[in-house]
């Protein structure tokens, strides 16, 4: 939503514009790298059993409170600590974990499914890219989160107002020399994109190039419990909702309860549910409506 309104003011102004999408997934910049490296570390330092004994237990009975300070957190860690490589990466960049998806899935879904878990993409990618550890995650978002979510939404957000945007950091040359740079380069301690940064310093001053990295998310945890909320509940939960032939009705309850109440944050899910909500009654609505006439 907001990569829309931003095409739509560029194109006000310009025809054709230059997107920096690519510099993260080049260079390491994305703060999940810093924290899946040192998870890493922490794994190959704990012996197996000890993270199957000790750790996976403490992940299990350790409080998702999100409500808590970020510090304080430490489920999602514990358990990606507790697991392999892929599987922690999924957990992380993932909206639910595949252990996590049984009990918001309804049974018919769940069969069609056929056990098929989400990691398995992940661990694919992971398995082709044999190089440093920070190069596996860069190669895994480049083929996953960069071509079937960024490009894709900025591609129909500026073709929705007839913009054309162009990817220079995507050139294959560019992402060919990228690749072939080490991960000491990237990311030194705190610092990411740090080769990228020091190239850019003759033409770029430091507050634009030091400056707190700002994505472009709505703030869809706070509309889901203020101006969207009854719009969840008259949707969503409405006893006609067609996500229902796919969601299990009383977990995705439970999650906007918890949600609403300020004591677990399920905005990623809820969203999702209200959005596939919304395209199953536009594409979905009259084939559903015929196939429960003729049940």
């Amino acid at each position: 939503m907001p990569t829309y309104y931003l095409s739509q003011a560029a194109r006000q102004r310009v025809t054709v514009a230059l997107s920096g999408d690519g510099g993260d997934e080049n260079f390491g910049g994305y703060r999940r790298y810093r924290l899946d490296l040192l998870e890493r570390r922490i794994r190959q330092f704990l012996p197996s059993a000890l993270r199957r004994w000790v750790v996976s237990p403490l992940a299990r009975a350790y409080p998702k409170a999100d409500w808590l300070p970020r510090p304080l957190r430490a489920k999602v860690t514990l358990r990606n600590i507790a697991s392999d490589a892929p599987e922690a990466y999924c957990r992380s960049v993932g909206m639910l974990s595949d252990e996590e998806k049984p009990a918001f899935l309804n049974e018919s879904l769940l069969g069609e499914l056929k056990g098929y878990r989400s990691d398995g993409i992940i661990r694919e990618h992971m398995r082709r890219c044999g190089r440093e550890e920070l190069d596996r995650l860069t190669y895994t978002d480049i083929k996953t989160y960069l071509a079937d979510g960024i490009l894709t939404k900025v591609d129909r957000a500026s073709m929705a107002v007839s913009l054309e945007v162009r990817v220079p950091l995507l050139d294959h040359r560019f992402v060919e020399l990228a690749a072939a740079v080490p991960a000491s380069m990237k990311i030194k301690g705190a610092s990411q994109k740090s080769v990228f940064k020091s190239a850019l310093k003759p033409y770029l001053d430091e507050r634009t190039l030091y400056r707190k990295k700002q994505g472009f998310t709505p703030p869809i945890i706070e509309w889901l419990r203020g101006p969207l909320r009854q719009m969840v509940g008259d949707l969503v939960f409405s006893p006609h909702a067609v996500c229902g032939d796919y969601l299990n009705r009383r977990a995705i309850h439970r999650a906007w309860r918890l949600h609403s109440a300020g004591v677990r944050n399920f905005g990623r899910l809820l969203w999702a549910a209200l959005m596939l909500e919304l395209w199953c009654r536009t594409f979905l609505a009259r084939d559903i409506a015929t196939r429960r006439g003729t049940k």
